[in-house]
């Protein structure tokens, strides 16, 4: 029974450990922040780029994981 806590708490603690980053983009030398990004939506992030409907254009992104 013990043996079955150890794996469960491992398991939770395990599975709750993601890879999230705070992002943002620079517009005329200004960080402009767009939110915490995790696993698959950070690397998509990091590649793409972000697009911003109001200037029409795709900025490269900097993520600072926590």
């Amino acid at each position: 029974m013990k043996q079955l806590l150890v794996l469960s708490v491992a398991v939770f603690f395990l599975g709750s450990c993601e890879k999230c980053s705070e992002c943002h983009y620079e517009l005329n030398g200004e960080e402009v922040e767009i939110g915490e990004y995790c696993k698959d939506d950070l690397e998509a992030i990091e590649n793409d780029g972000f697009y911003d409907s109001a200037t029409d254009s795709t900025y490269e992104v900097h993520c600072h994981e926590h």
